[in-house]
């Protein structure tokens, strides 16, 4: 049993440290891939052309949607660190501006040019605007969610908790022998690890 829950909190481990990894080529190297991102930061909604464009902070990027829910494109938002202020003119371009008040953005939110929004559900995550008293509803699965940042320090601290305490006796057992370092790890691994 000691065994089985060891490896499965290695397994964790290594799935929160690569999505760390994963998140970091999100933010630079596929922020300019035509690949919707997870709905986090959101720096409010503007209903342009019968599109919905919504602005995400961390990500520095305006999603665009249709009138059904369904992702269609994106705009970076360049030279803006997270907060922005943003508005679309009539040709679907996109004009940012820094936002150095506030970093907190409501579930339910409203500035000028933005409309109406409210997030009703985070996991799975949903957002619900109205349009001409019509409702959008634009809604993204669990799974991109995974790749969230906040979620990777949970399933590895989860994971180390997890190996630390299944290990605990034998981990102290090792730390206090007086063997060097090198006969410490071989330990660990011998011991704990297969």
């Amino acid at each position: 049993m000691r065994k089985t829950i060891t490896y499965i909190s290695l397994i964790f481990l290594i799935v929160g440290v690569l999505g760390f990894f994963c998140t970091i080529l999100f933010g630079s190297v596929f922020r300019s891939q035509n690949i919707e991102f997870p709905l986090i930061g959101i720096q409010g909604v503007v209903l342009k052309n019968d599109k919905v464009y919504i602005g995400i902070g961390p990500y520095r990027r305006i999603q665009i949607y249709n009138l059904k829910g369904n992702y269609i494109g994106f705009q970076n938002v360049d030279k803006i660190s997270q907060n922005f202020y943003f508005s679309i003119d009539n040709n679907g371009n996109s004009h940012a501006e820094i936002n150095m008040i506030s970093n907190v953005v409501p579930s339910k939110y409203q500035c000028k040019e933005s409309i109406n929004y409210e997030v009703d559900s985070r996991i799975p995550f949903r957002l619900k605007c109205n349009v001409d008293n019509k409702i959008v509803i634009i809604q993204q699965s669990v799974y991109k969610y995974l790749w969230f940042p906040v979620t990777l320090w949970i399933i590895t601290a989860i994971s180390l908790i997890l190996f630390f305490f299944s290990n605990m006796s034998k981990l102290l057992e090792i730390g206090f022998s007086k063997d060097n370092k090198r006969i410490k790890l071989k330990r660990i691994y011998l011991e704990i690890l297969t």
